[in-house]
């Protein structure tokens, strides 16, 4: 009884303050990232900028990708395949609310970098007075509306003030303007909202100025400088090099420089972009300078660029650029540690006034007299994408600003977003507001854990000392590892989860599936152990078989075959339809069948239950109880229509690192997809969505060993693609699967194929003859007697028979057009194929492979 006065009266005191806070609580899992010295942090760890530019339509269409929730669900799988932490988007439509998008890019583990303006509601650089004219209140009510419509969103990562303004050597005139806006931006988010929000701008790589711009943005007060200085740089062109990109040269350039530094839009396509460029980008060469960078663009546009495109009825279909981009991400990793970040700085030098700089002296336009209303009551809803544009409306600066003049007037809204900064100072001048201790007191009644995401207003310091459990969260952290084929940093993770829960069924599961992948057979098994013991405790007949499946696995490994027979026939028991389980019964039958009758290694020595010692188990601790709210469930896009059984096809092929397999199939289910890597096997199994009947396949044994820790694959809407690390680099596989069933001895590898690395830059255009390059221009009828030129006798027999009557320039044209595309182009036009490298194209169905051997 005395329990519920106290809970009417703390609810009676707390309720105004609470409602205030939770009005405008931080949205999202991800931590904020913000500015430390030349870098960004999310949280203790330096955050690189591994992004695309995400405009689906081009700036011309105008639209909100974060509002179009189907198509933005479809590519939210693309940006986890790419393996990207960041989308660039450069028009939304700020009247909208944008939960459900955001929420989504949240979940995958995505930031967003936005652009403040829209094409109406920005600065006119046609002439000075159009410039003048349009930094105005009605533009500034939109770009601050923005902010208020993102600001709360933990995955917000940035807000550029403007993009490529300063496009030529002579409109420099347009930068004491841009500097405004960052400078208002800035100053309203500071008055309106607790988190420091990055802001700064985006470049054109302009060769006169971009030095300039980047002092000029750097230079002042510190309420007038940026917080970061992106540009858009395309000039490393593919075939190149950190020196002959002169990327190096702009390191130097930049070494001193005390902001973040990004590239905001990159990704030449004057060549076949290959991507030496992200090596480079995420190095210690650069990363001292540099924090990463956003690929132009996802969808492929009128201009050329993109990686997906995109069909009539919304259907998405990635395209070799990104491919070989996703590949380029998975094989480079952040530098360890802070990658040589600098933590302190000081402001630039503004630069002097010169032909290529025509900005005279330091001095800013003072913020319109109209928009000064706004850092106090805030802007209120956004004129989104059908408002009448802002170029000629309202009333522009009448005046100049003094220096320091946009640093905070008040101080933020109660309850705003999570701070981000310095909040760490010394504990004898910690002020907690009377409101918060009874929220916290409340909190601790009820059973919920106050942390700095629940109560976002209160210092970082002030959480120091809370214990909270994060045992699910370091749970899900090594399920996600698993699936990315992680599996020593799985094992740390289940590790550190069942040091606060040893009980965790799952958590052992996973662990013992992780240990697996490993070859750590023995650990595996200890865990598959527990696992059983725990779930048989459970009574959850799911659990047991996953443990018993697990259980049965490591004892194969371990040599102890008859068990594992044992073990299986228990999990067919439970579940007789478990996708995985003709495969091992196979497995098992292979090896016992030259095992004799009489062999002791047929008996089974295990029982159902394993005898164990078990783990101690702390206290449970009391879980939180504060529900979130539920997300509104956002409509699947229509699924792709699955193959039938008997018409999946597969194929591979090798470099000198992997092995990849591919499993022509549409519409694989991913959450159901099984895949399992051994040492000398791979394993598939998956239903056909729409029918009662399953695909399986294995390869066992494998031609040569593998490494299946670093082994991993991928589901795109038309395939199933496997890539098996070879445990031996430059080792030239035969075949994918051993003839004669029998582990072969292991050679030297091949002298050709091991001097090949992923490194390798491709063939010098335009041909890979063994001959080297070749001059077209010199190309005559003789040379198509050259058999090593093309493809034998037979082909050569072929084009004379074609083209014995054409001109050496048709010959020309169609010799260099069939073996550069591979056998699947055939031009006579050499005014069409000669001055570009052609490319191949195949039927429909298929896929171009460059094949090993």
């Amino acid at each position: 009884m005395k329990a519920c006065v106290v809970f009417s009266v703390l609810g009676a005191a707390v309720a105004p303050a609470f409602a205030s806070v939770v009005a405008r609580q931080s949205k999202g899992n991800l931590p904020p990232v913000t500015v430390r010295g030349n870098a960004f942090f999310a949280g203790d760890e330096r955050f690189y900028v591994r992004g695309v530019a995400y405009q689906p339509g081009g700036a011309a269409d105008a639209a909100d990708p974060l509002l179009d929730l189907e198509g933005l669900k479809r590519d939210v799988e693309n940006f986890k395949s790419l393996g990207i932490n960041t989308i660039r988007i450069y028009t939304i439509d700020n009247s909208q609310n944008h939960d459900e998008g955001m929420k989504m890019l949240d979940d995958a583990g995505i930031y967003l970098a936005l652009d403040a303006n829209t094409p109406d509601y920005s600065l006119n650089r046609e002439n000075e007075d159009t410039l003048h004219r349009s930094y105005n209140d009605v533009y500034l009510q939109s770009v601050f509306a923005t902010i208020d419509a993102f600001a709360d969103y933990n995955n917000l990562l940035l807000f550029f003030s403007g993009n490529e303004v300063i496009n030529a050597r002579n409109n420099t005139n347009a930068a004491p303007y841009i500097k405004a806006v960052t400078r208002d931006m800035k100053q309203y988010i500071s008055n309106r909202h607790n988190r420091v929000i990055p802001v700064g701008y985006s470049a054109a790589d302009v060769a006169e100025n971009i030095e300039s711009q980047a002092l000029y943005f750097n230079c002042g007060t510190d309420d007038e400088r940026s917080d970061f200085f992106a540009f858009n740089d395309y000039s490393w062109c593919d075939p190149s090099s950190f020196t002959e990109s002169g990327w190096d040269a702009k390191v130097r350039t930049y070494s001193d420089y005390s902001k973040p530094i990004f590239l905001s839009e990159f990704g030449c396509i004057t060549n076949q972009r290959n991507w030496g460029e992200i090596e480079a980008l995420y190095s210690t060469n650069m990363t001292g300078v540099y924090s990463g960078g956003l690929v132009y663009e996802y969808t492929v546009e009128p201009n050329g660029y993109g990686l997906v495109e995109v069909s009539s009825n919304g259907d998405i279909e990635p395209n070799a650029d990104f491919e070989r981009l996703a590949e380029a991400y998975k094989a480079t990793a952040n530098p360890r540690g802070d990658g040589g970040f600098r933590e302190n700085g000081e402001a630039s030098e503004c630069p002097a006034e010169s032909d290529e700089w025509h900005v005279e002296g330091t001095s800013l336009p003072a913020i319109p007299a109209n928009a000064v209303k706004f850092m106090d009551e805030g802007a209120g809803e956004g004129p989104g994408l059908e408002g009448d544009g802002s170029h000629f409306a309202g009333e522009p600066s009448e005046s100049t600003a003094t220096p320091g003049s946009g640093n905070p007037t008040r101080s933020p809204t109660p309850g705003s977003t999570g701070s981000a900064g310095n909040n760490e100072g010394a504990a004898a001048g910690l002020d907690v507001p009377l409101r918060f201790v009874g929220m916290i007191a409340a909190s601790a009644l009820f059973g919920a854990v106050p942390d700095a995401q629940t109560f976002p207003s209160l210092p970082r310091l002030f959480f120091r000392s809370t214990t909270y459990y994060p045992a699910m969260d370091d749970a899900r952290k090594g399920d996600a590892a698993l699936s990315a084929s992680k599996p020593e940093e799985a094992i740390e993770h289940y590790t550190k989860a069942l040091s606060v829960n040893p009980a965790a069924v799952k958590y052992y599961i996973g662990r013992a599936t992780a240990y697996q992948r490993t070859s750590k057979y023995a650990e595996s098994l200890s865990d598959a152990e527990l696992a059983v013991v725990f779930a048989k405790k459970r009574g959850s007949r799911e659990l047991i078989k996953d443990a018993q499946f697990r259980r049965a696995v490591a004892l194969f490994h371990l040599g102890k075959y008859a068990d594992a027979e044992y073990l299986l026939k228990i999990v067919k028991g439970l579940d007789e339809k478990d996708k995985m389980l003709p495969i091992w019964e196979a497995k098992v039958a292979t090896k016992l069948k030259d095992v004799p009758h009489d062999d002791e290694k047929r008996n089974i020595t295990i029982k159902e239950t394993p005898d164990v010692d078990m783990p101690s188990t702390p206290a449970p601790a009391a879980p939180p109880t504060a529900s979130q709210p539920a997300s509104t469930p956002v409509q699947a896009p229509k699924p792709v229509a699955p193959t039938p059984k008997d018409k999946i096809k597969t194929d591979w092929y090798q470099s000198p690192e992997v092995v990849t397999l591919t499993i022509m199939a549409k519409g694989i289910p991913n959450d159901k997809l099984s895949v399992e890597f051994e040492e000398r096997s791979v394993s598939v199994s998956f239903p056909i969505v729409g029918s009662s009947s399953e695909y399986s396949y294995s390869a066992d044994p494998l031609y040569e060993k593998i490494d299946p820790s670093q082994s991993k694959f991928r589901v795109t809407p038309t395939k199933l693609e496997i890539t098996m690390r070879k445990a031996t680099t430059g080792l030239k596989w035969h075949d994918l699967e051993h003839p004669d069933g029998h582990v072969t001895t292991t050679q030297a590898p091949d002298a050709t194929l091991a001097a090949r690395t992923t490194k390798d830059t491709a063939p010098a255009y335009p041909t890979s003859s063994k001959s080297g390059a070749k001059n077209w221009d010199k190309v005559v009828v003789n040379d198509l007697d050259d058999k090593d030129e093309i493809e034998g006798d037979e082909t050569s027999h072929f084009f004379k028979q074609l083209y014995s009557g054409a001109t050496p320039e048709q010959q020309r044209a169609m010799m260099k057009s069939y073996q550069e595309s591979g056998g699947t182009v055939l031009s006579t036009d050499w005014s069409n194929v000669g001055n570009k490298t052609v490319v191949p194209e195949p039927p429909e169905g298929m896929e171009a492979k460059r094949y090993s051997g």
